[in-house]
């Protein structure tokens, strides 16, 4: 294979990697300083690199360069279309009480889990974790305040 063809893939790696594991922040830059704009800057050069290897792919005639250039989106179709799993919120009544550290210990970062605050007449000021199946609600203290059904 031609050299270019290497360097359009790693390119390509590289931008998944920034994707899947650079912590790039929306409103406020992320732990390693990437934010939105880097994101778009990422997904232009992505966008050439992908486009630039089809055309290599299709001049050549080298169908395996070609179909290469699918194989990460469709892995990330496949990813995205997986069901989330449910929780069970009686098995995890022990974390009442506990930090929240141990609540990242416990269910670690799962897909899916949409995180915030809320301040209603039953939480006040208290941290959600809302999962499928059940919500975590921590206090300003980073405590474990109950865990509730989300049914």
């Amino acid at each position: 294979m031609n050299i270019a063809v290497y360097i359009l893939l790693a390119v390509q790696a590289l931008c998944w990697s920034l994707f899947l594991f650079g912590d790039i922040g929306f409103d406020k830059p992320g732990k390693y300083g990437l934010d939105f704009s880097a994101l778009v800057v990422v997904g232009v050069v992505y966008v050439i690199a992908l486009l630039s290897g089809i055309v290599v792919g299709f001049l050549k005639k080298r169908w395996f360069i070609l179909g290469s250039q699918f194989l990460p989106i469709l892995v990330a179709l496949l990813y995205i279309y997986l069901p989330y799993r449910t929780y069970d919120p009686a098995g995890y009544q022990d974390l009442v009480g506990k930090p929240k550290a141990e609540v990242e210990k416990r269910i670690g970062h799962p897909r899916g889990a949409l995180t915030g605050f809320v301040s209603d007449d039953r939480h006040k000021d208290e941290e959600f974790i809302a999962l499928r199946g059940m919500t975590i609600y921590i206090s300003r203290d980073g405590v474990v305040v109950s865990v509730e059904s989300s049914y």
